[in-house]
């Protein structure tokens, strides 16, 4: 399969309906879907963002600088966690809305430099995502520790969900609209949206994050480093693929030194700290991430700006001519 944003879009399309059948049809299997969902995140979705350093050093950005400000983010951060679990939650969903939202600008082909619609549209996606699912989301967030206080959140009945999603509608139809977005994108995105609308919201924001967000990412960042990304990426995924292994034998070892624990009375932790992790480098990858949106979208107001030019200078001469 070629590496395309239409190729991207059709096959997590067609992954969302097999999952909408399976867990029809098989619902004592929807873990294997949880898993296989996270297998993504720390394949595509880590290698996606592995590309940082090479980005910021093709912009122009020494390595020790590029790597002295992206880890102290990170630690920042993961500070912020330990302190303000809550809050750092909070500011993750944002940045999280903002970064999403800037991709799928992207991949739609709208070249604007209205920022604010990356994030009504990663607001506006979010939404969608969460309005069917808030039981699942709010279990997920008190199952994690971050809120105690189940009370403190008011129940959403049916006019509050429907509320959520005309929003959601409304703040997605105003980018795609406004942006006047590529045609096919639309018709894929929105095919997207509703199809994950009936997963569970574990699997329709991994499936959305893992898949759909990381692999776009990789089509953008192919096409922007060229020649050297499949050569960049078989590097990454070896390394990563190194490091795994020594994860899984580092863990194996110290069950040895532990009570036996069964994987799913883990899981709670697993989930914690995966969360934690992919926040923390989401905050730095943003920023390498923005600066090369930001770039692309520069090259092409000024290819813009030379093909307007041209067009008002053959106008002129044929005035001149005529």
């Amino acid at each position: 399969m070629k590496l395309t944003n239409s190729s991207v879009s059709s096959f997590a399309i067609v992954l969302a309906l097999v999952m909408i059948a399976a867990n029809r049809l098989m619902p004592g299997y929807n873990h294997f879907w949880d898993i296989l969902m996270m297998l993504s995140i720390v394949s595509t979705g880590i290698i996606h963002g592995c590309f940082d350093i090479f980005i910021e050093h093709k912009i122009g950005i020494p390595k020790l600088q590029s790597h002295l400000v992206y880890d102290v983010k990170i630690v920042v951060y993961g500070l912020a966690w330990y302190f303000f679990p809550a809050w750092s939650f909070v500011i993750f969903m944002l940045i999280s809305a903002w970064h999403f939202g800037e991709t799928d600008t992207t991949v739609l082909g709208i070249n604007t430099h209205k920022s604010w619609y990356s994030f009504m549209l990663g607001l506006g996606i979010i939404g969608w995502m969460l309005s069917n699912h808030l039981a699942d989301f709010f279990h997920g967030i008190f199952g994690l520790g971050i809120w105690k206080n189940l009370e403190s959140f008011p129940v959403m009945g049916n006019t509050s969900i429907l509320v959520v999603n005309a929003i959601s509608l409304f703040l997605i139809a105003v980018v795609l609209l406004g942006g006047k977005a590529n045609r096919s994108q639309i018709a894929e995105t929105l095919a997207f949206l509703l199809a994950i609308k009936l997963l569970p919201f574990s699997q329709a924001f991994l499936l959305y994050f893992g898949i759909w967000h990381s692999m776009h990412s990789l089509v953008f960042i192919k096409n922007d480093i060229g020649a050297a990304f499949y050569q960049i990426f078989k590097r990454v995924a070896i390394q990563l693929l190194g490091f795994y292994l020594l994860l899984v034998v580092g863990f194996v070892l110290v069950q040895q030194f532990l009570p036996p624990v069964s994987i799913m009375q883990e899981m709670g932790a697993v989930k914690i700290v995966i969360l934690i992790i992919i926040s923390t480098l989401t905050l730095p990858h943003m920023s390498v991430m923005h600066t090369l949106f930001k770039r692309s979208q520069e090259h092409f107001w000024d290819r813009q700006k030379i093909s307007n030019g041209s067009i008002a200078y053959n106008l002129q001469v044929r005035k001149l001519l005529a």
